[in-house]
């Protein structure tokens, strides 16, 4: 999950939770602020078995 506040100055807070474990292994992961868009990036060193990585964002 990810939390911005909506003033002047922006916090942001990463949390991760994970029901079951991902056939992932994540090697880093990022996030940047641009205006009123967060831009995820992420690298992975293995996937098995995925076909997709979804990110979810409620505001």
């Amino acid at each position: 999950m990810l939390y911005l506040s909506n003033t002047d100055s922006i916090i942001c807070t990463k949390h991760v939770y994970v029901d079951n474990p991902l056939p992932v292994k994540l090697v880093s992961f990022t996030s940047n602020v641009n205006g009123r868009n967060v831009i995820l990036n992420w690298t992975t060193a293995v996937e098995e078995n995925n076909s997709a990585l979804k990110s979810k964002g409620t505001f």
